[in-house]
């Protein structure tokens, strides 16, 4: 009878074991590379703030925090779709947080600003549109100033900004393939985790450890496929830091455990100067909802464009200079790093 008992025990163990055990890093490898492999979310919610180092070198100073909520089409990352909204602030609480409409075309790109734009940034927009009448080309009056839309065309602007390695000279299929092939399933290691039920569907929490070796060589490859030639050394550098500061970060996710579906990534980590010196720091998150969900983005009519009125007068970004923080040298080259 006892070993009846025994017996039993152990074949309701051994079928508790198959039908409800997981093991937390087959779950996030296989979700990361379903990540990868993704070509469309209908709502992802971004979110990005960084810190500089202050230039008595004491301390931090907040730069900027960027936010985007709507839906993506990757599906040629080369050319990507998305419509949603964009915020900004430069301030740690929000409180001058400003906000726009915001459609990406592949490489177009349409802002229509929202109630809480500043004055400064509507000037701006005002300024370039004259600009644009004042060159001949007619511009129509619009009863709502809040209700125009803005294009823009990437290239150019890009190429005034000095963000030329935006601009992929490879092909999309070539780039998916390299995102395919990046091995992005073993860029982090599983840590300490929990399994909770989210929206009644059982989900995995975990930290993360991400490897540097894993991510640095994972960066190669698409940089190749995106540039569609060998990494140059400024590139080579670029992915080395990149990867270091990745490690020395702190990551946790969030991922349906049914589907192996990242739900959420959070991360915070340094952000390196060349010399390998910590010069800042980036915290972001990433949610996202209804992965392989179809996807539908259209122009927007009207609207007016100002690519060329912006690349004869206007800054280097998109933010005009009198709503941009004061930064400190490190940070201002610390952002153009980000951005490249």
């Amino acid at each position: 009878m006892f070993l009846f008992v025994i017996i039993i025990g152990f074949g309701g163990f051994a079928a508790w074991w198959m039908l409800y055990w997981v093991n937390p890093q087959e779950i996030v490898s296989r979700a990361f590379e379903n990540l990868a492999a993704t070509k469309s979310v209908k709502t992802a919610r971004v979110s990005v703030y960084w810190d500089a180092r202050h230039a008595s070198g004491q301390g931090y100073v907040f730069q900027k925090w960027l936010s985007y909520a709507g839906s993506l089409d990757v599906a040629d990352p080369t050319a990507p779709k998305a419509q949603g909204v964009i915020g900004i602030s430069s301030d740690p609480a929000g409180e001058d947080f400003q906000t726009a409409d915001a459609i990406l075309l592949g490489d177009r790109a349409y802002i229509r600003l929202r109630d809480d734009a500043s004055e400064e940034i509507r000037t701006w927009f005002r300024d370039a549109e004259r600009a644009k009448a004042i060159r001949g080309v007619p511009v129509e009056e619009e009863e709502d100033e809040a209700a125009s839309w803005y294009a823009f065309s990437l290239a150019p602007l890009l190429k005034k900004g000095g963000l030329d390695g935006w601009l992929a000279s490879g092909s999309g299929a070539d780039v998916r393939e390299a995102l395919t092939a990046a091995g992005i399933g073993t860029w982090a290691i599983a840590g300490p985790s929990k399994m909770s039920r989210i929206d009644d569907r059982q989900t995995l929490t975990v930290t993360l450890r991400p490897s540097a070796d894993a991510v640095n060589a994972g960066l190669i490859g698409v940089i190749h496929a995106w540039r569609k030639r060998s990494p140059s050394g400024v590139e080579f550098d670029w992915a080395s830091r990149s990867s270091i500061a990745a490690a020395n970060g702190e990551w946790s996710a969030i991922i349906d455990v049914s589907s192996r579906t990242v739900r959420e990534i959070q991360g915070t980590w340094p952000l390196l100067s060349e010399e390998g010196k910590i010069v800042g720091h980036a915290t972001a998150a990433f949610v996202f909802d209804g992965v392989g969900a179809s996807v539908k983005v259209a122009e927007p009519t009207p609207y007016v464009d100002l690519t060329s009125a912006i690349v004869e007068r206007g800054p280097s970004t998109f933010t005009p200079s009198s709503a941009r923080a004061t930064s400190t040298s490190e940070g201002a080259a610390e952002e153009a790093d980000m951005a490249e």
